[in-house]
């Protein structure tokens, strides 16, 4: 009798301590949305007063509806936690392959392929790490490396509508905790890839100049992983000296249907809404807006791209995906209308179909499977654990020795 009421008591504070750990976390997070939010309204009022415009009025606007809904998702998350007094399962994580793949990756021995592949090793990296954040009272044993490349955060379609880059919280997380060097790589949220590849190579090689020795891993989402696949194959030889890498998240590496329909719908609504001020190109023609994406987008031919660029792409650079698959409940509002709107009977992220979002068959990137979460878990209001993402991808790349 006694024993059982000390088991009860153990169990009792062990529940205890979780539930002050996940709360505390929360409250963290909650706490900086508010913080940042509130210096970043502050200087963007300051800039609207000192130089009042439509244009300025209207960024302010923007900015405030986004920061309002990242302090909305955090005080939920916040009054969640208060309530939530559940017993997390790992139990996913106590198996052996588990702890095998997790001892090799730690202790940085090799692991025979013909045993377990790379995206089994890849998703009990992510997963241990994801349950970490998820769940503080659990301590992962993984170590995040520092290394010697810097990151390039390039960003999809319409990425002028969010206030930082797509996974630029991870990205500050890893600078501010492990010294991890990043930058946002400049591309234009509605020109095609045609034009983007420019930007991208202008802004890196401006930096290689400073630094010649600079190497370069890029962290692609969406459009921008496309965008990326042109930079590298339009600059061949700039790449083969300073690219060691790409990563895409959540690419249409395959094409896409669906981005093409919704980037067309998108495109129509800007242009129908020319005097706002967001884009004022001279070049936003709504018909040649369409017809730059379609094609950089269309399955037939991003196919035959891939295929012909091959010879261009394969200089000893190394390349994975990930997809993103969330159910209609699990995403987030506009995700939930873009799956009705883009009804698919196949997995998918409300935007980009899983299947498409992986290098094809003949050419040799490494497709790390699929992860939980629709299409805008790069946003910073996001529930999503970014930092984990990213986090699996440097030490996985590590440890297949293709990061320094």
């Amino acid at each position: 009798m006694l024993a059982s009421l000390g088991q009860l008591q153990k169990e009792y504070q062990s529940l205890k301590s979780r539930h002050y750990k996940r709360v505390k976390q929360s409250q963290e997070v909650l706490q900086n949305a508010c913080k940042t939010s509130a210096e970043e309204f502050f200087d963007g009022l300051k800039g609207a007063i000192k130089d009042p415009s439509s244009l300025s009025a209207l960024n302010l606007i923007k900015d405030s509806v986004g920061s309002s809904v990242w302090i909305g998702h955090s005080y939920i998350k916040f009054l969640n936690s208060l309530i939530d007094f559940s017993k997390n399962d790992f139990s996913h994580l106590d198996n052996f392959k588990h702890h095998y793949i997790i001892d090799h990756v730690i202790s940085q021995t090799p692991i025979k392929e013909t045993l377990i592949s790379d995206q089994e090793i890849f998703q009990a990296i992510y997963e241990d790490l994801e349950y970490s954040y998820a769940n503080p009272h659990y301590e992962t044993t993984l170590r995040v490396p520092k290394i010697a490349e810097t990151i390039v955060l390039v960003s999809g379609v319409f990425n002028e509508l969010f206030k930082t880059e797509a996974f630029e919280r991870a990205a500050a997380h890893l600078s501010k905790k492990y010294s991890i060097r990043y930058i946002n790589g400049q591309v234009s949220g509605i020109k095609s890839s045609f034009h983007n590849q420019d930007m991208l190579y202008e802004q890196i090689s401006k930096l290689v100049k400073h630094n010649p020795k600079e190497k370069f891993y890029l962290f692609a989402y969406s459009k921008g992983g496309i965008d990326a696949l042109h930079m590298m194959a339009k600059y061949k030889d700039f790449a083969r000296e300073h690219i060691q890498g790409l990563s895409c998240i959540a690419s249409p590496i395959q094409g896409s249907s669906h981005i093409e329909s919704l980037v067309f719908k998108l495109a129509e609504f800007i242009h129908n809404h020319n005097g706002t001020g967001i884009y004022t190109d001279s070049e936003r023609d709504l018909e040649k807006i369409s017809q730059e994406f379609q094609k950089c987008l269309l399955e037939s031919f991003r196919l035959k791209w891939l295929e012909e660029n091959k010879d261009n792409l394969l200089y000893g650079a190394f390349y994975t995906s990930v997809a993103l698959e969330s159910q209609w409940y699990e995403s987030h509002l506009w995700m939930v209308l873009a799956k009705i709107i883009f009804n698919s009977s196949s997995a998918n992220d409300g935007v980009v179909e899983a299947k498409l979002a992986k290098f094809p068959e003949n050419f040799p990137g490494i497709n790390l499977g699929i992860v939980k979460g629709h299409h805008l878990i790069s946003a910073r209001s996001s529930f999503y654990s970014q930092e984990a993402l990213l986090e699996a991808h440097i030490i996985f790349l590590h440890y297949k020795k293709f990061l320094n």
